[in-house]
């Protein structure tokens, strides 16, 4: 299922001691994955009401101390899909074939994030075992509105992911990295020496988040809370 290009990054952890969480389990894993529909053959169209092929689930449980290489190949065979789901890592970047992986930790602003450089694997980890029962999963409908008072503070917490979302989109697109030699898609080079400092997906969730906080305070303009942030 996997190949890497490194030696650093197949040193997995073998012999764990047991867990500090979740009992000795490790950290928990919600598993979800949306295959496509098959390729129309020639002279086919895919039928815009066609219907999706079925979500398969699983959970699952990883040792903290695993590395990206087990994770991933522990998801991938508990799905038990017939397709081949391939990946490997090329300059410290995940690379797959067929299938994209997101992350998202419940009730955190970490909402499908991508392992932009599979250091971000690290801060996923760090995030999860933030909590008391660390778990990396999609929020889940519906929990907890069960009155008024908390079906509002889902409703705000929704607008808040919105206004996160639009300002990770506005920081992606003004620190877009065209330098081809560049690793990153996502670069600072507002430093003196004009070095590039890779932007991860948890670089830029910590960033919104402060400008948020300035937005919310001030009522400005992303893009002045963005300049403001930097002060």
């Amino acid at each position: 299922m996997s190949d890497y290009d490194d030696d650093q990054f197949t040193q997995g952890v073998d012999d764990n001691p047991e867990s500090k969480y979740n009992d000795g389990r490790g950290i928990q894993y919600f598993v979800s994955f949306q295959p496509l529909p098959p390729p129309p053959q020639p002279n086919e169209k895919h039928r815009k009401n066609a219907a999706k092929p079925d979500t398969i689930n699983h959970t699952m449980y990883a040792h903290e101390e695993e590395s990206l290489r087990q994770v991933l190949n522990a998801a991938i065979e508990g799905l038990e899909y017939e397709g081949k789901l391939d990946f490997k890592v090329v300059s410290g970047k995940l690379r797959t074939k067929n299938f994209s992986v997101t992350w998202s930790i419940m009730r955190t602003d970490f909402n499908k994030m991508e392992f932009a450089p599979i250091d971000d694997y690290d801060g996923m980890v760090e995030a999860a075992t933030e909590k008391a029962k660390p778990t990396v999963g999609p929020e889940e409908e519906g929990a907890g509105a069960e009155n008024e008072g908390l079906a509002s503070k889902k409703r705000k917490l929704t607008e808040d992911k919105h206004k996160m979302a639009e300002t990770m989109a506005q920081l992606k697109a003004t620190y877009s990295c065209a330098d081809k030699k560049c690793s990153s898609p996502t670069c600072y080079l507002g430093n003196a020496t004009g070095e590039h400092v890779c932007l991860t997906p948890i670089h830029l969730n910590t960033w919104a988040a402060a400008i948020g906080s300035l937005f919310l305070k001030y009522r400005c303009d992303i893009q002045e809370a963005i300049k403001g942030s930097q002060q």
